[in-house]
């Protein structure tokens, strides 16, 4: 019983604790001394619950930094395994290597509340460049969730909180695939 009220205890600060920092203010680039990791993991990580209802264009007007390029497109994929809405989409900052690399570079992760559907983005990006055709498309796209490279991250709490989610994600996506191969099972009999 006491494991259990300790483990509730603890449950409750940790909550408290990342309910405080979600209610963090702003903090400009200039007072990170140039650290563009802390920057973007302080203001689009450890704050990022405070964007849900924003649209893109607001924080691509907030955020100081150049966006150097769009990237890694989060897809909804259909029963027949067909990729029917843009759920998501990177906001390139700082480019590690001559390539767009989702492990390495510095980018923030923005997943729209109303997705869009998928076939109207294909037709319009063609490129991973932020055209002003593109950023008509995605300037009013509603935002549910927003986070940096978790691939990056330094503060250990978003560390561990990233592996829970990862963790959680590849579950879902076990009992998904499990139970996709049910029904394709069920239909073959």
């Amino acid at each position: 019983m006491k494991v259990i009220l300790l483990a509730l205890l603890v449950a409750l600060s940790t909550g408290q604790l990342m309910a405080q920092r979600d209610t963090s203010p702003y903090k400009p680039f200039a007072m990170f001394n140039g650290d563009t990791v802390s920057y973007l993991e302080f203001n689009y990580t450890i704050r990022g619950n405070q964007y849900k209802g924003w649209t893109v264009g607001e924080i691509l007007k907030e955020i100081e930094l150049p966006v150097l390029y769009l990237g890694y497109p989060r897809m909804l994929i259909s029963m027949d395994n067909t990729p029917t809405k843009l759920t998501g989409l990177g906001l390139g900052i700082k480019q590690t290597g001559k390539n767009p690399n989702e492990l390495y570079d510095y980018y923030i992760y923005v997943c729209f509340e109303n997705p869009p559907d998928l076939s109207e983005f294909r037709g319009i990006s063609r490129t991973l460049t932020l055209t002003p055709k593109l950023y008509d498309f995605i300037k009013d796209l509603k935002v549910l969730w927003i986070g940096f490279n978790e691939f990056i991250i330094k503060d250990p709490e978003l560390i561990e909180k990233a592996k829970r989610e990862r963790e959680e994600v590849e579950r879902r996506g076990r009992e998904a695939q499990e139970k996709l191969e049910r029904r394709r099972r069920n239909r073959q009999q």
